[in-house]
């Protein structure tokens, strides 16, 4: 699991990462950098957290050819640098249709996933491999994505879902169909919750954090923006998960952690925050 730290003042940028990382989402842990310059002519960098490919190319290059894009231009704030990365690479061809057909497989994979914790979770032992069980699952999942704001057009992910229907269901059988008698009620509902994961705006647990922190041309102050992103279907799937400017709001210095939270947060509380 990654952990990594982000450390502001009115002087200063410091950003600290550990060497672990994972590739398009998978189990195992490699050695590699995450922390990278983001601009020839600013002091700015770019730290990635979670999965370190964006649609199965690693983050180390795109972050390598838009600075070389960049060249010696310099970006008014923080902000203007993050926002040209995302508009680069939603916009390199990477986001083909494959690539995005296999970025929305993952994602629903990930939802099944998810799905299946849930009734591992919910369900007595004994009653675990009753259809009832994983029905409710489906269900309980459905009304959390409900929940959430539209984000890619239900059309488009409903098409994603339709090319993909024999992948999906391939996906059921292999996670479901050992455990539990899937019935047609059930598939049906899965592949509701299928769609729902790739329109609504919650990203997947494959997701990439890029966080782009330092002093653009403008700014006096140092200023940090980070984002989420799971890929791109139709459009970029990124969210917004902290923007802390240094001598806005009274804001003097900032730590924040990111990923793997606990520690940081032990240290600057006192307490675990299981607590």
């Amino acid at each position: 699991m990654t952990a990594e730290i982000a450390i502001l003042n009115k002087a200063t940028v410091v950003l600290a990462a550990d060497s672990a990382m994972t590739l398009g989402g998978i189990e195992k842990v490699y050695r590699g950098d995450k922390l990278f310059p983001l601009s020839r002519s600013e002091p700015v960098g770019v730290m990635i957290y979670g999965n370190a490919e964006f649609m199965g190319v690693p983050w180390e290059t795109l972050v390598k050819i838009y600075r070389r894009e960049l060249g010696e231009e310099s970006l008014p704030t923080v902000r203007d640098y993050m926002d040209g990365l995302l508009d680069f690479i939603a916009g390199a061809n990477i986001c083909s249709e494959d690539a995005q057909r296999a970025n929305a497989l993952a994602i629903v994979g990930d939802s099944f996933l998810q799905i299946l914790e849930w009734v591992d979770d919910a369900a007595d032992e004994g009653e675990y491999r009753q259809s009832s069980v994983l029905r409710a699952g489906v269900e309980a999942y459905i009304s959390v994505l409900s929940g959430y704001e539209q984000h890619v057009s239900r059309p488009r992910a409903a098409k994603l879902i339709s090319q993909l229907t024999s992948e999906v269901n391939e996906a059921i059988d292999g996670l479901f169909g050992q455990e539990f008698k899937v019935d047609k009620t059930v598939r049906a509902s899965l592949h509701r919750s299928a769609r729902l994961a790739l329109e609504r705006d919650h990203l997947s647990r494959t997701s990439s954090g890029v966080v782009v922190a330092g002093f653009g041309e403008d700014e006096l102050f140092p200023t940090l923006v980070a984002m989420e992103t799971d890929g791109f279907i139709g459009s970029l799937r990124v969210k917004l998960v902290d923007e802390t400017a240094i001598g806005h709001k009274d804001a003097r210095a900032a730590i924040i952690p990111f990923a793997q939270r606990e520690m940081v947060e032990v240290f600057m509380d006192g307490v675990d925050p299981g607590f």
